[in-house]
């Protein structure tokens, strides 16, 4: 959870650079023509390491009350999904909440489930 003034914790999640920094794994956030974000990503957890692009999309915003943000992104280790939802509570909080998933893909033999 992220404390704070709710328009400060508003614009510094809406800034690139300080967004970047936010989600786990992110090398490079770059914004888009059409409001979304292209990024690069590193994991290192267990089966899931690996480099990672994708996207950084801020769904649903109304200035300072609520947002969602999609980040997904395909690489070496399969398909990375987080999903971030922000909501004002009170006068003066914006709370944060983060779920994501890693979701390993499968080629060749172990995709069709030949040994």
């Amino acid at each position: 959870m992220i404390r704070g003034p709710r328009e400060k914790v508003w614009e510094s999640l809406l800034n690139p650079q300080v967004l970047a920094r936010a989600l786990p794994g992110c090398e490079k956030l770059e914004p888009n023509p059409d409001g979304s974000f292209a990024a690069e990503m590193r994991v290192g957890i267990a089966a899931v390491k690996g480099a990672y692009r994708g996207r950084v999309e801020v769904l649903d915003a109304v200035p300072p009350e609520h947002f969602r943000m999609k980040v997904e992104g395909q690489g070496t280790g399969g398909f990375r999904q987080i999903r971030v939802e922000a909501k004002a509570k009170g006068q003066r909080k914006l709370t944060v909440r983060t779920k994501s998933g890693y979701y390993a893909g499968a080629q060749g033999a172990a995709a069709s489930g030949s040994k």
